[in-house]
Parts: structure tokens; C-alpha cells; sequence
């Protein structure tokens, strides 16, 4: 076999673990894409140093040098812990393996294990050492997958605790024996046979160049051990662990990680390896080989422990948990529960009063608010694309702006974006006796309105500039280390004596400093006299520093700024700010001079005041205050409940296709929603710059989350029959007023709150409320059009069928007027979901207000925030009285609140380097007018919206545009792209309770007489054989055509036609003659194909079908006679093969076919027959031929022990054995009853079967979430249906043995739930795949009365079975009664849940256009997975459910669940041709 191995080179993921707190979330990503892509990785960087690893290899050495009888004293043990060798015999080979290893756990399972000391000294501490140190690194990787999975970091980590006594943690040791390279080595000897673990997850260590390694990912195994498929060699390099994962790990992630097969080749040296096993208590793992470190992961009961360890090592191959384990903590997937129903709002809180009930007020549907939701749900349930596209276009117009609308520069016009600190500068509201750190006085000098950059204008600031502070041509303070002396006795300060004080020469209580525009050309009237382009000089002088690091912006310098083009081009003040310390001579020399310059008679300019004197002055209080760790806590519990909240409340949803989805839209939801807030509050000029930016998710996470899990409840709560349109009508409908009720809640209180806070609390309560109403349209847009998706995949992936619908609607219970505090006391209010988004949101609120009002008492920030109180004001702002008269572009105290938190950052490290605020006393400025200017404001002024809003509407609209439609588009393909085969529901269906759509087509003018016999493939093709002698071939599906077979060239005359059947792929059709012939057609080709001559004796065969068989490309065709015969006929190869199946007569007669699966690639063909003495044979397809057994079926009802009839389950491994009062599920592989049902008398072969798709429950057997038994009552002729369910939402259905333990969520046979439902006078009927029976059933009493002459002409009509041309019929009858045979059939549906439909089967053209008329049906065939095709009289009818796609129905052949290749024949008398 070794020679046979098939080899390819694989990629070896590579995973670090360096810097690994840091990196968390980056090595979970690689570990997931790893689990799931290959089960297999590398590990470097896991911090375990090399001379350790090297030292336990040394260590491993001198342990397995020793002798046998040495190590023999340590024993291998139940407890799988000791010394084994050549013991462990591998499934895949039926050997033992070549080596020896010897096994470590942490734990009480060692006592009496380790060897002494004396025989290898340090052995035992040296090894628990070792194993400590790959523990850690174990955990590492346990947390990763925990995180992938979605589960708590310590999830694994805390069931895989090595302090507990049972640790199951393991370390093995191994060694596999020397090779003489001179002998010839046999195919059969392996270090190691193929094998997977079934552990956790293996740690491996290997010795650089000592290979042996192979590995064969799981998904890439098509055999249970691998033979045959391609391996990969892999090669130990010193340091890399070698890690995969188990079989344990596979199980607790659903199959999304997957084992991989490994084995050890044959090498001529002897090759160590360690491994460790990481193991929960009481378990049990399938290890690899090597003399290897290796950590297995894993959890699994003591008894199998105790079996596998007792049995040599050989292969558990499934491993079930017991319910006591799961609630001790066994980890499992699906978690009961559901998310609450109504969760409510602050509202409902603040109406109990009034309502009684703290519940959300349940609308009737009638109510006109609720009515617009549930049509708006409908309407996006059935237009998702477009629903989704509304939501797309809208988040690109929002956030494709939003980088040209922010800035970090602060000068182009652009706003600022928030960063990590608090900045404000606000009114001070401490003490007002609190003593101010600096004074700040300036001067605003206007030209005329927004001319404040001409050169006159600078020319006269900068006179006034120099008169009130000296001169400051090229202003450089910096003093060498002589200092002059100041004269404190001098009137005016010299200039030395001015720049001696300044902050540059060191902080003192007389230091000052300045900013001015005019510094842009220091300060000279040369340098502005000769400036060409000032706003050049001004854009570029941005980023400039003063001598004391200030940077001058624009937002410092100037006042009432224009910007175009992402550069300044007006402002309307040149704003010079002195800043000084207050007992500074030079804040008092700045008095003395500006009312000097009062006095002056003629000075070119008007000044306000006009004595030069500030009329006041106001404590205002700077902030820049970074995060602190009360912040950082209080955002972290918040995002880490809100995340708690986020996985509890997923983990909880069961009836999603996929959480990672979910998560990504939610996610996707939210960060747009956030964009294109910040992207609105940007164009209004809503400074968010003022408060951190991490707390900006905070409110829309915790309300949006609220909205989006009540809808995802709407739907899961609905009738999952329904059409998705339905169920997200109804589930909109119910939830849309309380979203609605929600954000109009939180937007009152948020403008309450608005109006009491601090302006830049106030901004952020501005983007709280966009953001809310942006999530609000999100979440009726875009996460609805994601959910009506999901939903719609769904649906198609179960094949309509809604196993966990108990009801056709769910109706919500009436509220009842229990108090709150009971209803608290109970659990029965879940406050943490109903009210959390309001609290967190006005708890927000109020700590950002304490942040910018530190100083505030407690009782004085409650007393303001009731209005009791109103905030502090400003003093009398003079410059704000007389701006009516200059007409400010901008007030000095909008002017203060504008400076970013760059500005007070630099002004607080000069004036207070160790705080974060300080505390200037403002004075309020003197305002310079130019004389001869013009200040009445022209349109030219600021403008209402940011102004790169304007910049970016004039310079970006043609790619915004092009962006938008292109997105759009590329979207709206994808869409198509994957939605394309997706069902359409009916456009113009409006109902939110539709009934289930019955459609019926006609296929007309095929034949001039009776249709006797029907055959279907499940991928739309049907061939009807008349007793006109005509074989017609219909192509049903859309586009298709039909044709007669005939070949004009050829002499083949088939006639009379027996029986037919069509191949699964529609390529050949088989024709049994009665004269002895079998007749290939080929569909596609229109041609005859190969001719076999049979005994058929005249008489249709019990069954007749095509085979499979891989080597021939036409399937054989098979045929069971009555008598047992089974004769298979290769039409190619012109050979035929009998077989006597049973010597008794045949009852029936059903193929079974399993689907080709990766892990039964080859699955035989099997058929199972029934006699008249009541046995039961099963007749098995090999490559050398049929082999038939007798099936002994035990029956416990005496009365009731003969086997009528079969129903195949391929899908399930199990088959239906009918008897008269009870039906048997059987195991196909075992024989053994799995469960019996108990029935009414039974029809004889009417017995049919649908089910759910197939599950996997926790216990790895089969499982499904729903089964219906249909059958006809022998004594009342009624169809009944019983429908099996699991006791609880969700749960499975489970297959397994009642005496073996199961999962949480497995339901036995014996705890399901039975629905019962009833059709009376049911006629002919078929039990379709999609979860529902129709039928076709003549209607018994037609409410018309119709003429007594007509009617007996059309008696004798349809008595007789006289076929005429409906014109004949028409001529002798009146209009009345064309009315009464439209309406003399009717097809009725009945879905598994019970739910009935009815329409007519006729229409006029069915009597106006040639069609014959009849008194009962002709055969029934199926037809792919929701249709069933129907003789009537000369036409056929196909009537489907819903939408059929024939995409080849559930891959298993033969029609589906156990009929004869779709083939049904004319019943010619009800009560003498069995239906089958």
C-alpha cells in the first residue's frame, strides 16, 4: 500500500504567536481560515525555547532506553496514562502500530504511573515542566477557537482545567523502531496506520530531519482512511509545532473546522516524537504517532474511556454527550431559548400609569399605522434588491463625502475630527471668586464686511498693533542669560524690558505671550506693502508656530473666515490675542495704551468701546482632557455588555442560515450608520470634535441592537410556511411602531437634554439623534432587504418545509395589567434589553456634561438639568451689543468655541504644562472699525454649511455621481448574480397571509386520445405515451419544447406500449413493448437507440427503471417481474443479468438509491420488495452482480406482522415498512427498528413519506426537524396526514438508539409531538418533497342545478367513458352546464402544518378547445420536487406548488422518496388497480 500512496504538495499554514495579547484578534482570524480550510497548521513564536524543547527530547531518549521490564513497572492503563508497546492496533491497517509510547496527565490518573526517580532522576519534574509551558500555549489556541466560534475566551480553557484531580491532559511520548534499510520493507508496515484524533486539538514536536509525517486534509478525504487520495509529506523544522484538529473540535464546531487523517511512513531510523493532549476530565483521544509532544482537547464520557482504552486503542468512532453533561457545561451549538418577544421602551415604562402594562402596545392589524408598516415589510420582502439598493445608494451619497468633509489641519475649510479627549472652552462654573491662571485681551480690527485681508486693513492692525504692545517688527523675545532688570517704577515698558517677560525666557508670574495675523509677515508693513497675493501668504502661513510653539490657524487669527477651494479667501476680523499672566505689566501697559489710543483725535479707525476700556470679563474654563481611566472603564463595561448582549441574543437565534452573516450586516449596519451621521453633522457644522470618538458607537449600538433583534424575533415567530413576503410583512408590521415609538422616544428626550447641557454636549446629542433616525432607515432598508434574504435562502434550503411552524399565524396574547414589580420578580421582563440604549444614551450625557463642568457640584448639575437653574452666562458682551451696528460675521463668543483642541493643547503646555484645563479670565475685545469701511453684510459672508461642503459639490459632483451609479449597479449584478435561481414569489399577490400558490399548466394538443401512461425526470422532462399510439416528450421547463417519438428512417414500432421510464439526467427513454422488446429513445438526439429483446409474457413488470452503473455511458435499465425475476439489462453491451429476488409473488417493489456523498462516493443500488407472504427482500447492487437477502423484521403487534408495502428513505438511511395498523422506520445499515408508528387501517400502498432536510444533531447521528406520514383510511377513504415534530422549537429529531445519550436539543422518536390532519374525499393525491400533499378529487355536489335532458346527455357522457370533442358537447348542452364541468374537478394542497387549499383543475379552454371529456383520472406522475403531472383525458396537467425550478430534485434518482422513476399508469377502476 505505501507504494500506492498518492502524494501532493500542499501549502503548510505558518502561524505566529509573537505578540500575542496584542494580536488576538489577527492569530484568531489565521487559526479559523486554518481549522476550516485545512485542520492542519504550523505554530512559531509560541515562546517555548528551543533547549526545553531539546531537553525533553534528551529526557524522551533516556526514558525509552531503558529496559522493557524497567518501564514495564509503569504500565498503559484504563486511566490512559502508562507504558505501552506494539499494542495499539490502527482500524486503517487491522495492525499494531510499530512503537512504543508512554503517556503523562497532570492529575490523580498518574498515581502509581510515574517512573521513580531512582530509576531516571528529574524525569517527573522535568516533564510536568514541560508540560506546564505547552499548556499555556494550548490556551492560547483554545481562546482563538473560542473567539472563532463565538464563545466565551475561557470556553474551552475552563473545561480543560489542569488543576482538576480527572485532568485528561496528556503527554506522550513515542518512539517509533529502527528499519534495517537492507531488508525489503512490505506494503502493510506502517510506523503508523491513517488515522484522524479525536481530540480536541494535538501539539506535536518533531526532531529536524526525521520525517515520517503525512497528512490528508479532511475535506480532501473521499475514504474513511484516505486510501487512494493525494497525502502530503510534511517536514519537521526545529522550533514549529505541528498542530490539527480533532474530532471533539470538528463536533463542537459543526463540522466548520475539520480533522485532517494522519499517518507515519516507513524510515530506516528510529524516529521520536512528543505529543500533548489537552482533555477535559473523563476522556478519552485518538492520538497520532511519533515520539512526539502532542496536546489533544477534548471531552467525552468515562465509559468510553474505560472501552477504548481496554479495547487496545481501537477507534471510537462517535462519542455522545448525556443531558447531564451538557447542563454541567458540555459545550453544544444550538442553545434553547429565544430572544423576548416585545422588548419595549423607556415609554412604555413611563405610561404604566396609565396602561397598566409595561409591555408595547400590540396593534390591531387594522390600525392604519401598523397597516403601513406590514404593506412597506410586504412590498421589501418581495423587492429585496431593490429594498437593498435604496439602502446602498443612500450610504454612498452619506459616506462618500465623508473624507473631503474632515480634516485634521484645521485649515481648508474642512471639519475637525474628534480624537481621544475631552476639549471644551466653556464658561468657567465653578466659584466665581476662583482666582483665573491667565488673562486674555484682544483686539478684533475690521475692514469693510469680509474684507479683512486688504492691505489697508493689516496695515492699520498692525499700527494698532505696535501702539498698544511696542514694537513687534520680526518679534523674537528670546533673552540671552544676563536678564535686564525690570523697572517696576517705569511708566510705559521698553521693549527689552516687555520681551524680558515673555514666556519663551521661562514662566513666571509676569510672563505673556501674543498671537496676531500679522506675524504672517513678522509684523512688518514692509513685508505686507510688498505682498502680490496676501491669501496666498495666508493659506501658507497656516501651519507657522510663534515663538512659543502656538501654531497660527485660522481659527486663532481670524474671525468670520470664508473658505473656497479648500483655502481661505476672506475673513471678516483680524483677531490679536494677548495672553499674560495677571499680575503681568503687560496686560496693565495694554490698558494704559488702549486708552491712550481712545483720546488719540484722529487715528484712522472708530473703536468700541469708544474709551478704549472692556465693558467686562468673564471666567471661561479650557479644556484638553485625555481619556481617563474611569473613561476607559466605563467604556469598556459598556462595549463589553453590549457585546455580551450581541452573542447571548445570537446565540439564541436558531432559524438564521448563517450568524457570521448576520454579524457582518449588523456590523455593516451600524459603521454606515455612524459615517453618515458624522458625514450630515459635518455639512451642518456640528463640531464633534469636542468629545472622544470611541463614544460615538455607543448609542447607536446599544439602541440599534434592541431594533435589530426584535425584527429578527418578528420573523422567527412567524408561520415559516408563509412566503417571505408574508413573514416579513407581518413581522414588520409587528415591530415597525415600536421602532418607530423607540427612536421618537429617545429623540424628545435627546432635545431635552439638548437645551440643559453645555453646547458641545448639545453637538453630541445632535448626532445621536441623526444617528438614530439613519438606523432607523438602515435597519427598514438594508438590514430588512439582508433578512428577507436570509429568510429567502432559507426557505429554499429546507424545501418548503416548515417543520417548526405548530400554527398557520402566530397570534400575541393580550397583555394582562400585571404589576412591574411582579412581572421583575418573575423574570418575565428582560429591563436590560428594553431600556439599555435610553440609559446608556442619557447616562452618556450626563457624564460628558460632568466632564466639561468638573467643577459643578453634583446637586448643581441636577438642579440646572430640571431647568430649575439656568447655566451661566457670559457677563454683558459689549462687542455683541455693537455688533448690530459693525454687523460681526462671527461674535467673540462663538469666535471662543470655535478653537480646536490642537490650540488649547498648546496653549495649556505653556501656560500650566502638568494639568489639562485652565481657567482664563476673558476680557471682552476692543473692536477696531476701519474708517471709510462698508460693514453692511453682502452675500459674500459665511456661509449656512461647511464650506467644503461647497468645495466638494462644485469639484466632486461628476465622480460623485459616477460612483453612486456605478456602485449601485455593481451592486444590483451581484445581487441578480447570486439571487438569480432564487424563488419569485407572485408580484401581484398583496395578501400577507397567502395561501399556498397552486398553479396549474396544461399541456395541450399532444394526443387525440387518452393519456395512459406518464413518466417524469426530476429535472423537468415528461413523456406521456395515449391510446392514440403517440409518445409525446414534454419539456416543461421554461423555453422547453415537445416532440413526438418518431423516426420516419427507422422501421422500430414500439406499439403497444407496456410501460416507460426516463433516466434521472433525461438523456434516454426506455420503452417496454409487449412485444418482447425493451427500446432505448435518446431525448436530446431525437434518434432510437440500442434494442433488447425480454419476456415480458404482455404483462407490465412490477418495476421498471434505469440503474447506474459508472462504466457504461447508458445506465442499464432494470426490471422486476411479479414472479421475483430481477432482470438488468446493459443495452450496450447487448447482456442481461437475472437474479430471483424472491420466490414469492411481489406486492410492491422500491429502488433505493443513496446520494453520492464525499464520504460514500459509491453507494450501491439497492431494491426492496415485498410478497404476498409478507417478507421483505433487499436486492444490492455490486460489480459482480446482484445479491438479494431476506430482511427479519420483528414486530411486536401479532395482529399485525405482514409487511404490505415499502417507502424508501435513502436520504436517512432508512426505509418504511408498511404494515395494515403501523408503519416501522427501519435502519437500512442495521435492520433494526428505529421507531414504530402507529396508524388507521391503511389502504394498501398508499403509505407516503416527506420530511425536513436532514440534520446532524450534537450525537453525530441522523436527525430532522420534521416527518409526515400520508396514507388513506381503509374504512372512510379520508386522507390523513400525521405530522411528527420535536417537542421543543428547534430541536432535532433524533435517530439514535434510546439507550445511548444524547445531545440537548435531540428529541427521541417517543417525545415528538403529533399533529393529525384530515382531507375527506381526497380522490387521487401525492406527497410532494416541499412539504406538501396534493390531491385531485371530483367535486361531489355542484351547487348549480342544471337542465334534466342536458344533464343526461352529459351523463351518459362521462358515464360511458365516451370520448368526444368538447365542441360536440357543447352543441347539445347549454352555457350552464360548460360552467358545471369546468367545475366538476378540483386540486386541493395540504401542507404539512395543515394548512388547506383549493382551485379548480379546469378552465373553459379545457371544454372550448378540443379537449376530451372524462369521468376520472388518468395516471399521476411526479414531478421534480413541488409538481405532479395528471392525465386528463387527452391533455395533461402539471399542478406545482409555489415555484418549481427542476434543479434535478434532492440529488437521490428514481423520483425522489420511493416512487418508480416518476412512472404512474391509468387507474381504468379505483377499487381493482392499486395506487402506488
Amino acid at each position: 500500500m505505501a507504494n500506492k500512496t498518492k502524494y501532493l504538495e500542499r501549502s503548510i499554514p505558518k502561524i505566529s504567536l509573537a505578540s500575542f495579547d496584542f494580536r488576538i484578534a489577527e492569530v484568531t482570524a489565521q487559526l479559523v481560515e486554518a481549522a476550516e480550510k485545512h485542520g492542519f497548521f504550523t505554530i512559531v513564536d509560541h515562546g517555548i525555547p528551543i533547549t526545553a524543547i531539546q531537553k525533553m527530547f534528551s529526557l524522551s531518549a533516556s526514558f525509552f532506553n531503558l529496559s522493557d521490564d524497567v518501564k514495564a513497572t509503569v504500565p498503559f492503563s484504563t486511566r490512559n496514562a502508562g507504558w505501552e508497546k506494539n499494542s495499539q492496533v490502527r482500524p486503517s491497517t487491522g495492525m499494531p502500530d510499530r512503537k512504543e509510547s508512554y503517556q503523562m496527565q497532570f492529575g490523580s490518573n498518574m498515581n502509581g504511573l510515574w517512573l521513580p526517580d531512582d530509576a531516571l532522576p528529574g524525569f517527573r519534574e522535568t516533564s510536568l515542566q514541560f508540560m506546564r509551558a505547552v499548556q499555556e500555549v494550548s490556551e492560547r489556541l483554545m481562546v482563538c477557537f473560542a473567539r472563532g466560534l463565538g464563545f466565551p475566551d475561557n470556553y474551552f480553557v475552563d473545561f480543560h482545567d489542569i488543576s482538576r484531580p480527572d485532568s485528561q491532559t496528556v503527554l506522550r511520548l513515542l518512539r517509533y523502531f529502527r528499519v534495517d534499510s537492507n531488508k525489503e520493507i512490505s506494503d502493510g508496515y506502517y510506523r503508523a496506520g491513517a488515522h484522524v484524533d479525536w481530540d480536541l486539538l494535538t501539539l506535536l514536536f518533531q526532531k529536524e530531519g526525521q520525517s515520517g509525517l503525512e497528512i490528508c486534509p479532511g475535506r480532501e478525504a473521499s475514504t474513511d482512511f484516505g486510501i487512494g487520495d493525494k497525502w502530503t509529506k510534511i517536514e519537521p523544522k526545529e522550533g514549529e509545532i505541528v498542530c490539527n484538529i480533532g474530532d471533539l473540535l470538528m463536533s463542537w464546531s459543526d463540522d466548520r473546522f475539520k480533522t485532517r487523517l494522519s499517518t507515519f511512513t516507513t524510515f530506516h531510523h528510529p524516529n521520536p516524537s512528543i505529543h500533548i493532549n489537552t482533555n477535559p476530565p473523563n476522556s478519552l483521544l485518538r492520538r497520532p504517532s511519533r515520539r512526539a509532544f502532542a496536546h489533544y482537547t477534548q471531552r467525552v464520557l468515562p465509559n468510553i474511556e474505560k472501552n477504548a482504552t481496554s479495547q487496545s486503542y481501537l477507534t471510537l468512532h462517535e462519542t455522545c454527550p448525556t443531558r447531564n453533561d451538557l447542563e454541567e457545561g458540555y459545550p453544544h451549538l444550538l442553545v434553547a431559548g429565544k430572544v423576548p418577544e416585545n422588548p419595549g421602551f423607556m415609554i412604555w415604562y413611563l405610561l404604566y400609569p396609565f396602561r397598566g402594562t409595561t409591555e408595547p402596545p400590540i396593534l390591531d392589524q387594522r390600525h392604519p399605522l401598523r397597516n403601513c408598516f406590514t404593506q412597506y415589510g410586504n412590498r421589501a420582502g418581495r423587492h429585496p434588491v431593490i429594498t437593498l439598493l435604496i439602502s446602498v445608494a443612500t450610504a454612498v451619497i452619506f459616506i462618500y463625502p465623508f473624507p473631503f468633509l474632515y480634516t485634521n489641519n484645521f485649515a481648508n475649510g474642512a471639519s475637525n475630527l474628534p480624537h481621544h479627549v475631552w476639549t471644551s472652552a466653556q464658561p468657567f462654573k465653578g466659584d466665581g471668586t476662583s482666582r483665573a491662571d491667565v488673562a486674555m485681551r484682544s483686539i478684533w480690527v475690521h475692514g469693510s464686511y469680509m474684507k479683512a485681508l486688504e492691505p489697508n486693513v493689516l496695515q492699520t492692525a498692525l499700527r494698532i498693533q505696535d501702539d498698544i504692545l511696542g514694537s513687534t517688527l520680526n518679534f523674537d523675545p528670546r533673552r540671552p542669560s544676563n536678564q535686564i532688570e525690570l523697572d517696576t517704577d517705569s511708566t510705559d515698558l521698553t521693549v527689552d524690558m516687555r520681551n524680558n517677560l515673555h514666556a519663551i525666557n521661562g514662566p513666571s508670574n509676569s510672563s505673556w505671550f501674543f498671537h496676531s495675523p500679522l506675524q504672517y509677515w513678522s509684523c512688518s508693513s514692509e513685508e505686507i506693502k510688498n505682498d502680490a497675493d496676501i491669501i496666498s501668504t495666508v493659506n501658507r502661513g497656516s501651519q507657522l508656530s510663534t515663538s512659543v510653539n502656538v501654531t497660527l490657524r485660522h481659527s486663532i487669527v481670524f474671525s468670520g473666515k470664508r473658505y473656497e477651494d479648500y483655502r481661505l479667501v476672506a475673513a471678516d476680523a483680524l483677531v490679536i490675542t494677548l495672553i499674560h499672566r495677571l499680575d503681568s505689566p503687560v496686560g496693565k501697559q495694554w490698558e494704559r495704551r488702549a486708552e491712550a489710543l481712545a483720546d488719540k483725535p484722529y487715528s484712522g479707525w472708530r473703536l468700541y468701546p469708544a474709551n478704549g476700556r472692556s465693558l467686562g470679563s468673564t471666567l471661561y474654563e479650557f479644556q484638553f482632557q485625555p481619556l481617563s481611566f474611569q473613561d476607559d472603564l466605563f467604556l469598556g463595561v459598556a462595549y463589553a455588555l453590549t457585546t455580551l448582549y450581541f452573542l447571548a441574543s445570537l446565540s439564541k437565534l436558531r432559524a438564521l442560515k448563517s450568524r457570521v452573516g448576520l454579524t457582518l450586516a449588523v456590523l455593516t449596519q451600524f459603521m454606515v450608520t455612524i459615517m453618515s451621521s458624522f458625514t450630515i453633522c459635518a455639512i451642518f457644522k456640528i463640531d464633534l470634535s469636542k468629545i472622544p470618538r470611541e463614544v460615538y458607537p455607543l448609542v447607536v449600538l446599544t439602541v440599534g441592537l434592541e431594533n435589530i433583534f426584535r425584527l429578527i424575533n418578528g420573523v422567527i415567530m412567524t408561520p415559516s410556511a408563509n412566503p417571505t413576503s408574508s413573514r416579513m410583512a407581518e413581522a414588520v408590521g409587528q415591530t415597525g411602531h415600536i421602532a418607530l415609538a423607540g427612536v421618537t422616544q429617545n429623540l424628545a428626550i435627546l432635545w431635552f437634554l439638548s437645551k440643559v447641557v453645555s453646547p458641545d454636549v448639545a453637538a453630541f446629542c445632535s448626532f445621536a439623534a441623526i444617528a438614530l433616525t439613519l438606523d432607523f432607515f438602515y435597519l427598514f432598508t438594508f438590514f430588512v432587504a439582508v433578512l428577507s434574504v436570509d429568510v429567502r435562502r432559507t426557505e429554499l434550503s429546507d424545501s418548503l418545509s416548515r417543520a417548526s411552524a405548530r400554527k398557520p399565524e402566530y397570534i400575541p396574547k393580550k397583555a394582562s395589567r400585571n404589576t412591574f414589580t411582579d412581572a421583575l420578580l418573575r423574570g418575565e421582563i428582560p429591563v436590560s434589553t428594553r431600556i439599555a440604549g435610553t440609559i446608556v444614551m442619557v447616562v452618556f450625557i450626563v457624564i460628558a456634561q460632568w466632564h466639561f463642568f468638573g467643577n459643578e457640584s453634583v446637586y448643581q448639575t441636577i438642579i440646572r438639568i430640571t431647568r430649575l437653574k439656568r447655566p451661566v452666562r457670559p457677563s454683558a458682551d459689549s462687542a455683541a451689543l455693537l455688533s448690530v451696528d459693525v454687523n460681526q460675521a462671527r461674535s467673540p463668543t462663538s469666535w471662543l468655541r470655535l478653537q480646536d483642541h490642537e490650540t488649547a493643547h498648546e496653549l495649556i503646555q505653556i501656560i500650566k504644562p502638568e494639568a489639562h484645563s485652565y481657567i482664563a479670565r476673558v476680557y471682552d475685545p476692543l473692536v477696531f472699525v476701519v474708517d471709510g469701511s462698508d460693514r453692511t453684510p453682502t452675500q459674500f459672508g459665511i456661509r449656512p454649511l461647511l464650506p467644503a461642503a461647497y468645495d466638494f459639490a462644485k469639484h466632486q459632483s461628476g465622480p460623485f455621481v459616477l460612483v453612486v451609479l456605478l456602485l449601485v449597479a455593481g451592486v444590483s449584478l451581484l445581487m441578480n448574480y447570486l439571487l438569480w435561481d432564487e424563488t419569485t414569489e407572485d408580484e401581484n399577490n398583496d395578501r400577507r397571509n397567502d395561501e399556498p400558490l397552486l398553479s396549474i399548466k396544461t399541456l395541450s394538443r399532444g394526443h387525440t386520445l387518452d393519456v395512459i401512461l406518464l413518466v417524469s425526470s426530476p429535472d423537468g422532462v415528461l413523456v406521456s405515451v395515449g391510446l392514440d399510439r403517440r409518445i409525446r416528450v414534454w419539456d416543461i421547463r421554461p423555453d422547453g419544447h415537445s416532440y413526438v417519438v418518431e423516426d420516419l428512417d427507422s422501421n422500430i414500432n414500439p406499439y403497444p406500449v407496456l410501460t416507460i421510464a426516463i433516466d434521472d439526467d433525461s438523456n434516454w427513454l426506455a420503452i417496454l413493448s409487449s412485444k418482447g422488446q425493451v427500446i432505448l429513445w435518446n431525448i436530446p438526439e431525437r434518434r432510437w437507440g440500442p434494442v433488447m429483446p425480454v419476456e415480458s409474457k404482455g404483462r407490465s413488470p412490477a418495476a421498471f427503471f434505469f440503474g447506474r452503473d459508472k462504466t457504461e455511458l447508458i445506465d442499464p435499465v432494470v426490471m422486476v417481474g411479479h414472479n421475483g425475476m430481477l432482470t438488468e439489462l446493459n443495452m450496450e453491451a447487448n447482456m442481461a443479468r437475472n437474479i430471483q429476488v424472491c420466490k414469492t409473488p411481489l406486492t410492491c417493489v422500491r429502488p433505493y438509491a443513496e446520494k453520492v456523498t464525499q464520504s460514500h462516493i459509491e453507494p450501491p443500488l439497492r431494491i426492496i420488495t415485498t410478497s404476498k407472504r409478507g417478507c421483505v427482500h433487499v436486492a444490492t447492487q455490486f460489480d459482480t452482480g446482484w445479491i438479494s437477502e431476506d430482511l427479519k423484521i420483528s414486530c411486536s403487534d401479532e395482529d399485525d406482522t405482514e409487511v404490505i408495502s415499502i417507502s424508501p428513505l435513502p436520504v436517512l438511511g432508512s426505509f418504511l415498512a408498511v404494515r395494515q395498523h403501523s408503519v416501522d422506520l427501519v435502519d437500512m445499515r442495521t435492520h433494526n427498528i428505529t421507531h414504530t408508528f402507529k396508524t388507521k387501517p391503511m389502504k394498501p400502498h398508499t403509505l407516503q413519506c416527506f420530511h425536513s432536510t436532514r440534520r446532524r444533531p450534537q450525537c453525530g447521528s441522523v436527525g430532522l426537524g420534521s416527518l409526515t406520514l400520508a396514507y388513506t383510511d381503509l374504512e372512510t377513504g379520508e386522507c390523513i396526514l400525521q405530522n411528527y415534530l420535536p417537542r421543543q422549537d428547534g430541536d432535532t429529531i433524533c435517530f439514535r438508539d434510546p439507550n445511548t445519550p444524547g445531545s440537548k436539543t435531540c428529541c427521541l422518536w417517543r417525545e415528538t409531538v403529533q399533529e393529525t390532519f384530515t382531507v375527506q374525499n381526497p380522490g387521487e393525491w401525492e406527497a410532494l418533497q416541499v412539504g406538501y400533499v396534493i390531491g385531485i378529487r371530483k367535486v361531489q355536489n355542484s351547487p348549480d342545478k342544471i337542465n334534466t335532458t342536458a344533464h343526461a346527455r352529459a351523463s351518459s357522457f362521462l358515464s360511458s367513458g365516451l370520448r368526444r370533442r368538447g365542441g360536440t358537447e357543447r352543441s347539445l348542452a347549454p352555457a350552464r352546464q360548460t360552467d358545471n364541468i369546468i367545475d366538476a374537478w378540483e386540486v386541493w394542497s395540504m401542507s404539512s402544518w395543515g394548512e388547506l387549499s383549493v382551485t379548480s383543475l379546469c378552465d373553459r379552454e379545457d371544454v372550448t378547445q378540443g379537449h376530451l371529456l372524462v369521468s376520472q383520472l388518468g395516471p399521476l406522475a411526479k414531478v421534480g420536487k413541488s409538481s405532479v403531472a395528471l392525465g386528463l383525458g387527452n391533455v395533461v396537467k402539471v399542478v406545482s406548488v409555489g415555484h418549481e425550478r427542476f434543479d434535478a430534485a434532492d440529488g437521490t434518482g428514481y423520483g425522489g422518496q420511493g416512487t418508480l422513476g416518476g412512472m404512474a399508469t391509468r387507474k381504468k377502476k379505483a377499487d381493482k388497480k392499486k395506487s402506488h
